[in-house]
């Protein structure tokens, strides 16, 4: 009975502060529950060294206790037995209370001062056991309280534990970083150094200057020259005006107005050289091809209209054979023979002579036609139309004996805004493909493609020279602009090529200063989700993964030159340089790529 008492003093703290208290002796009924509290510290007694254990107990004092009992941790020594006990003793004391009222009101209607003083007691003797229940419910829930916040603060520590771990790899992660910095610091001074021994702005703009003046006084010299020679002409064509009249009367009535006869003979040799993709020893062997042709073109002026007549003959191993005839009045023209129609960069887009012969006519003008016609029985139509300024409509249709395409198209060019939508349906397997291309100005571009795994033979072309490959299907879009000496650009696609899925995002901002511009590029092109240093861009180019430091030479007609130094996947640190110079010098045409 005792602990039960004492485990309920611990629940509602009606006891007072002290070790040793004046007035709690070693023989009162509550000494051993008084004193354990105040060795665990939830008690204290009042300053005067008395406990007042019958004082009543304030909300504030009740509040204490309950804390101190919580932040000691004794609360969970309470265990299920324990609670079990003070539930049956609580029940107990209920009926003990209810017994004595019971007692009480046997005694009689005629009530003495000891019993009102005894009813009074029992009143607040069942008051105490009310008081006693409540609490022994809310001990209760504060156990299951307790038990939840252990389960949380187990969890939190594991938590804690594993931030823990992150934080060190973290913080091995940013050392191996600054290490990094610091040896990308060393390289970029490097760089830097190494750009200060080429020529400055100014000393370009002079040399410049002086090229200019050169040139100037080379073309004042050949002017001089030619003058000379009009001056010639001139005399010879006064000797002429009195045939003039004559010449212009025939010109009127018509006649034949030019003769030209043209031959040639070609020893072809190509070795895939392709200077625009820095593709200097091209994959393909060797081939070679001697060709030939005798042609002949004759004019004809009939009252103010010319007309223009020609034949061909090619040169093969078996001699000269007939290879076209055509004319033209520079509106409309007609082949006949060996002819190469070009509907479209993909339909019926002819770079060598259709294998057999055929027919071909073209009409130029606000309503545009073309239509062919070959002796294995190939087909094609196509017709434009410019309903408005900037605004080019296209309709087309070529088949086979075993292939047939349909194509429909709009091109757009009004103002900033340009836009080129082409759609083909191939009804032999009933499938669509297309694109669509679009600007605005020189700040923003993309476009969407889907082609199904259609060959040249499919459109019936010998090669496919449109904007993207076949088999995929995807977007792309680009930006870029100026602000403030800092152009920055960026470029993001996703799209699929033969099945498999492709994926590139660009990022890079330079800074110019003269001639030089330079800044830093991000790039990561992913093959399958993993990424790759370079993967097709389905255009018949590549994009290539990397960050690192860019420098261009911007501002210098005819040259486009670029140097990078980054770390790319799979290949580590790497230098990349790309020169490409288009100009004249002497007369001569130049071209140069070095990559």
């Amino acid at each position: 009975m005792k602990k039960g008492i004492a485990t309920m003093a611990i629940a509602l703290g009606l006891f007072a502060l002290a070790f040793e208290f004046t007035d709690v002796p070693p023989g009162h009924w509550a000494a051993e529950a008084v004193y354990d509290l105040a060795r665990e510290g939830i008690v204290e007694g009042f300053p005067d060294g008395t406990f007042r254990g019958n004082e009543p107990l304030t909300r504030y004092q009740m509040a204490m206790m309950i804390w101190r009992l919580l932040k000691s941790g004794k609360l969970g020594g309470m265990d299920e037995e324990a609670l079990k006990d003070l539930a049956t003793e609580i029940e107990a004391l209920k009926a003990d209370v209810k017994g004595l009222k019971a007692r009480l009101e046997a005694l009689g209607t005629y009530p003495t001062r000891r019993s009102q003083r005894l009813r009074k007691l029992i009143d607040r003797l069942e008051l105490l056991v009310q008081a006693l229940d409540k609490e022994h419910k809310t001990i209760l829930a504060l156990k299951d309280r307790t038990e939840d916040l252990d389960v949380r603060l187990s969890t939190l520590e594991a938590q804690v534990l594993e931030d823990r771990s992150q934080l060190e790899a973290l913080t091995d992660l940013l050392g191996l970083i600054n290490d990094d910095t610091i040896a990308t610091k060393a390289r970029v001074d490097a760089l830097a150094k190494e750009l200060g021994r080429y020529a400055t702005k100014e000393e370009v703009g002079q040399a410049l200057k002086d090229y200019a003046r050169a040139l100037e006084r080379e073309v004042q010299k050949r002017l001089e020259l030619l003058a000379a020679d009009i001056g010639e002409v001139r005399e010879k064509l006064e000797g002429l005006e009195e045939v003039k009249p004559v010449l212009e009367a025939v010109q009127e009535r018509g006649g034949l107005r030019d003769l030209e006869v043209e031959a040639a003979y070609r020893v072809h040799r190509n070795g895939g050289v392709d200077f625009g993709k820095g593709n200097l020893f091209g994959a393909s062997s060797l081939t070679a091809a001697n060709a030939g042709h005798l042609a002949a073109r004759a004019t004809y002026t009939n009252w103010g209209k010319t007309f223009t007549l020609g034949a061909r003959l090619a040169l093969d191993g078996t001699g000269l054979v007939f290879h076209s005839v055509w004319g033209t009045d520079g509106r409309t023209a007609i082949y006949a023979g060996k002819v190469r129609p070009d509907f479209d960069a993909y339909l019926l887009h002819r770079v060598q002579d259709y294998p057999v012969p055929g027919v071909h006519l073209e009409h130029e003008g606000d309503f545009g036609f073309s239509l062919f016609g070959a002796a294995d029985g190939a087909l094609g139509a196509r017709a434009g139309l410019s309903p408005l300024s900037g605004v080019d409509l296209l309709a087309a249709y070529a088949s086979s004996p075993t292939e047939g395409m349909a194509l429909v198209g709009a091109k757009v060019d009004v103002g900033f805004v340009k836009a080129d939508l082409r759609a083909y349906y191939r009804p032999a397997s009933d499938e669509l493909g297309g694109y669509v291309e679009a600007r605005v100005g020189e700040a923003l571009e993309g476009d969407y493609r889907r082609f199904p795994a259609w060959s040249a033979a499919t459109f019936l072309s010998d090669r496919l020279e449109g904007p993207f490959l076949m088999d995929q299907e995807g977007w792309r879009l680009a930006g870029r602009g100026d602000l403030l000496g800092v152009r920055a650009e960026a470029e993001v696609a996703s799209f699929t090529l033969g099945g498999t899925a492709y994926a590139y995002r660009g990022a890079y901002a330079g800074y110019g200063a003269g001639v030089v511009r330079v800044g830093p590029f991000y790039r990561q092109a992913l093959r399958a989700g993993t990424e790759q240093v370079e993967i097709p861009d389905g255009r018949g180019g590549t994009y290539t993964g990397g960050y690192g430091l860019r420098v261009e030479l911007d501002g210098i007609d005819g040259l486009t030159a670029w140097g990078e130094y980054g770390e790319y996947p799979g290949v580590g640190w790497k230098a990349n340089l790309y020169l490409d110079y288009a100009g004249t010098l002497g007369g001569f045409d130049l071209r140069g790529v070095l990559r």
